[in-house]
């Protein structure tokens, strides 16, 4: 028997909220080796950059607004399924059915990555049409030990095979993964508290808090080594005036966060220079085109932190 580990971090903020109620149940990032299947957008997206999301729903009627200039640009339905291609970095959706009645707004918690594909899990079974309008989400991780991608549910329905990266209304979410045979089930209750936690099932049920350390299989990468970074860096540094006009030198220590589609955020900077260099560094990061994203002793892929040291040397006369 496989003994069972949701492993529970919280990543993202927190978007201001009326209330709890929403169809949406899951929306979460889908690993490229899970994409067996994406169907030809009619009409033509025009040659815009794109996100995919993959709705999954029992019901008909929905309209979504992902906000002007970011509505859908295609549309196709496929059994059950519709697939929507979205400009990327929008952060929002309205989801509405006339038909059923009501109308809910969902962060999705993150801004969509163009070609990237994400699933969206709706059901209306439960919704509280008294209770509608805006909801407050974070971004979570639940996995399992081993990653051996688990049948994953969270309240009731299905999300999927873990790891599962995605975002989740606020509150308490049962959460229930099948390998092997085995089911095991927990509460989880997202809260406001920016933590890790790893919750074992064995015979006595144990949380406790984690340093968020993990054993990684392949560190994140910039796409073609460390001498191709230092390339990108050489070729887009620009020395600040005043820290030119002042005479400083030195180097910049910077940190950020390697995401699960390579894309870089939270750049900030560990320890800075001034003059201007600080602030050239975090513009040269946030830049940066996407990084092959970190893996674990699984193979899965993961946030990591990373740090980069960024030197400002004035010519020698």
């Amino acid at each position: 028997m496989y003994k069972l580990l949701i492993i529970f971090a919280l990543l993202g903020g927190i978007l201001e909220a009326r209330s709890q109620t929403c169809i949406v149940k899951s929306f979460r990032w889908l690993d490229p080796r899970q994409v067996k299947f994406s169907p030809t957008p009619v009409p033509d997206v025009g040659g815009k950059k794109c996100a995919v999301i993959r709705v999954v729903s029992k019901q008909s009627g929905y309209d979504f607004d992902f906000g002007v200039p970011g509505n859908v640009v295609a549309a196709v339905p496929k059994g059950d399924d519709i697939w929507l291609w979205v400009p990327e970095g929008v952060q929002n959706v309205t989801i509405s059915n006339k038909k059923l009645g009501f109308l809910c707004n969902y962060p999705l918690g993150t801004e969509l990555e163009a070609d990237v594909v994400y699933v969206m899990v709706l059901d209306t079974n439960k919704v509280d049409k008294t209770r509608q309008g805006q909801v407050e989400t974070k971004w979570v991780t639940l996995d399992c030990m081993p990653s051996l991608g688990a049948n994953l549910f969270i309240d009731d329905i299905s999300a999927g095979k873990t790891p599962f990266y995605g975002s989740l209304p606020m509150g308490t979410h049962k959460i229930r993964m099948e390998m092997s045979k085995e089911i095991k089930e927990q509460e989880i209750t997202i809260g406001r508290d920016e933590l890790r936690l790893e919750i074992r099932f064995q015979n006595v049920l144990k949380a406790y808090q984690n340093d968020g350390s993990e054993a990684f299989g392949q560190d994140p990468e910039f796409k073609g080594g460390l001498e191709e970074m230092f390339k990108f860096l050489r070729e887009n540094v620009h020395y600040p005036k005043l820290a030119e006009e002042q005479k400083i030198e030195g180097t910049v220590f910077a940190q950020f966060v390697v995401g699960i589609t390579g894309k870089l955020t939270k750049v900030k900077i560990l320890r800075g220079i001034g003059g201007g260099c600080d602030e050239e560094a975090v513009r040269v990061i946030e830049m940066m085109p996407n990084w092959n994203p970190g893996r674990n002793a699984n193979g899965f892929v993961v946030p990591v932190i990373y740090q980069i040291p960024i030197k400002f040397q004035l010519p020698k006369k």
